[in-house]
């Protein structure tokens, strides 16, 4: 999700000061990621929601 929709940081280094520089990155750019996480809370209710399944089934 984070990677899909730039709403986060991947990161494989999970020692302390690895995920701290990737804290302090999304700290700098919060409101950035902030919007990003809402636009892809809403795009997966579309996505997921059962109107779509009901239109998919019904086709």
């Amino acid at each position: 999700m984070a990677e899909r929709f730039d709403a986060g940081l991947v990161t494989d280094d999970m020692s302390p000061s690895a995920v701290l520089k990737k804290v302090n990155m999304i700290i700098a750019d919060y409101s950035r990621y902030h919007a990003n996480a809402s636009k892809a809370g809403q795009t997966l209710q579309q996505e997921n929601s059962a109107d779509v399944l009901y239109k998919t089934l019904a086709e």
